[in-house]
């Protein structure tokens, strides 16, 4: 909403399709996170932590080079994926790259979010996001006016950044 306000509803619709895009990068994760929960659970219902720590790097090392190959076809067939859309809608790439960075620390971080929902640490997962809204409106009320679209995907991928990094640092605190 913020980029709307300065930008126009061009720049606008590539930002958002640019960030639809990018949510692909994630993808693994997803997918790790539906294959691990019940895994997960149950090391945590166990205490044993040694197996959660290591299922924890296997899944997210295998999720990181699946989200890096996924970035590798995306930067390769960019102008195609975003001619679906129209000519229009091509953004830069460095757009794009802002918000795989985003993402792809969100893969490299694992399944924090879920680890701390599963541990009854629910509350910090909802802090964590909360502080990443917050970081976002801040940084996107600083960055738009003068950079547009390049600004909201840094505020974006930053407060994506932040949020896990976060969790990395509980989860590791916790177990």
């Amino acid at each position: 909403f913020i980029l709307f306000s300065f930008a126009t509803t061009e720049t606008t619709a590539q930002f958002q399709i640019a960030l639809r895009i990018s949510f692909l990068v994630a993808l693994p994760l997803v997918v790790i996170n539906s294959i691990c929960s019940p895994i997960i659970a149950l090391y945590i219902k166990r205490n044993l932590n040694s197996k959660l720590s290591e299922l924890l790097q296997i899944s997210s090392l295998l999720g990181t080079i699946l989200s890096i190959l996924l970035i590798v076809f995306l930067l390769i067939f960019k102008d195609m994926i975003f001619s679906i859309f129209g000519d229009v809608y091509i953004v830069e790439t460095s757009v794009l790259m802002l918000l795989f960075l985003g993402h792809l620390i969100n893969v490299l971080s694992g399944s924090v979010g879920r680890t701390l929902t599963l541990s009854g640490n629910g509350w910090v997962h909802f802090k964590n996001s909360i502080i990443a809204i917050i970081l976002s409106i801040v940084l996107a009320i600083f960055l738009i006016p003068q950079n547009f679209i390049i600004g909201a995907a840094i505020s974006t991928s930053l407060a994506i950044i932040i949020k896990n990094l976060l969790g990395v640092f509980y989860v590791h605190r916790l177990f």
